[in-house]
């Protein structure tokens, strides 16, 4: 596993500044990466599989506190080749009365979002 003090080596090697006393402060560094660290989960984000029961009868299903975006939906499970669902606006004519498509509705306060 890298360690900050391996970034931060990497970072004056990188920046070619190998040599006491340094131009750049152990502060100065610790900013860089601190700055990049939102940004490379941005490039690299965590994916998680996540298997949603709905309740029957219900359209919608309440989606994991701090989901980010949807890779693909899958429906039904386990299907040879797998049937994968595409994104449309719930706001289209007929999305509601058809199984062919979902969305995601963002609650107004950002506190939540459902799936349908």
């Amino acid at each position: 596993m890298t360690t900050r003090l391996d970034l931060q080596n990497l970072c004056r090697r990188r920046l070619g500044d190998l040599a006491a006393p340094y131009h750049w402060s152990d502060l100065q560094i610790n900013q860089w990466i601190n700055d990049a660290i939102p940004d490379y989960g941005l490039s690299f984000p965590r994916l998680v599989r996540c298997e949603l029961e709905p309740t029957p009868g219900e359209r919608a299903v309440s989606l994991p506190a701090g989901f980010r975006a949807i890779c693909r939906v899958e429906f039904p499970e386990g299907q040879e080749p797998p049937r994968l669902l595409r994104r449309a606006s719930s706001q289209s004519p007929g999305f509601w009365e058809s199984p062919q498509g979902y969305d995601v509705i963002r609650r107004e306060d950002g506190s939540a979002a459902h799936c349908r």
